[in-house]
């Protein structure tokens, strides 16, 4: 039996459920299967236009904007070559495309994208990503697609149900994206009687108030006059400031690559500490007999 990450975003809060076996790969109406790439990052099938052209994208609520390569990107050393090796829109080739005339930057952790605007019909490596992230975060002000979708009644709810499988090798049940509701089969309870509800303080990122965060052995605690933290679908990566992150990386036992990412020797991991981050007081344990 394989377990899942379940968490649900709602319209101003953020719920997390005990965890329940993934018995098999079957996604009914409303719901969409994910990948699981590398247990770094998951995602979903699209397809876009009409007639429809196939395509992926990441789900990542630090975005707002659903954007994807076009085929009109050029390729060069300076800005093209990503375009070389994934899958491309193109406009031209939909009947129901149609340019708003505005262009688009967005800024990410890997460089400056930009683009522009075009409006056509979305079915619901990576081409492009469909940000789950809110209004505030959209680059021009375009409402995103979910709250699209709620507004014109195509969902019932307003939530987002999402479970990530730690198997990339069974690609049947990496993981699920739920539209407009919940997959009971995903959890134990009831929602949302059982579910533990944390509120969002931000009209941009999922944010949360991280009261503190601690190790097993005491050697060390941070944020203990309170901080904020994001709920982050597009990462599988913790990060924070940079000096308390080399601490707690230099106290486990981690080394650092010379593009600035850690790695540990996985025969050491069982002698690593557990790392408990507390939300809204609640604690939540990262156990390293967990993590392989």
């Amino acid at each position: 039996m394989k377990f899942s990450m379940a968490v649900l975003l709602g319209a101003q809060a953020l719920y997390r459920a005990n965890l329940k076996g993934v018995e098999n790969g079957e996604f009914p109406d409303g719901r969409s299967e994910l990948l699981n790439f590398y247990d770094i990052q998951y995602i979903a099938n699209i397809t876009l236009g009409s007639p429809a052209q196939d395509l992926t994208v990441l789900l990542d609520t630090n975005f707002a904007d659903f954007w994807v390569p076009s085929s009109k990107c050029e390729h060069s050393i300076g800005s093209g070559f990503a375009c070389l090796n994934h899958n491309r829109y193109n406009s031209d080739l939909s009947i129901t495309s149609r340019e708003d005339g505005r262009n688009m930057t967005l800024q990410t952790s890997q460089g400056t994208i930009s683009g522009f605007q075009t409006l056509d019909n979305l079915t619901t490596p990576y081409d492009g990503v469909l940000g789950l992230g809110r209004i505030g975060l959209s680059a021009n002000g375009v409402v995103p697609v979910f709250e699209r979708l709620l507004s014109s009644a195509a969902v019932s709810e307003p939530l987002i149900g999402l479970s990530f499988d730690r198997n990339p090798l069974d690609v049947s049940s990496s993981g699920e994206l739920t539209w407009g509701g919940v997959n009971s089969e995903k959890f134990e309870g009831d929602f949302p009687a059982d579910f533990q509800n944390f509120q969002s303080i931000s009209d941009d990122y999922w944010t949360l108030n991280l009261n503190k965060v601690t190790s097993s052995d005491f050697a060390f605690e941070f944020c203990s006059s309170g901080c904020l933290g994001r709920v982050s679908t597009g990462s599988a990566f913790i990060t924070g400031p940079r000096d308390q992150v080399r601490q707690i990386n230099e106290h486990l036992g981690a080394v650092e690559s010379i593009d600035g990412y850690w790695f540990f020797f996985c025969e050491l991991v069982h002698r690593m500490p557990s790392l408990k981050f507390f939300l809204d007081g609640l604690p939540f344990t990262m156990d390293p007999d967990l993590s392989s």
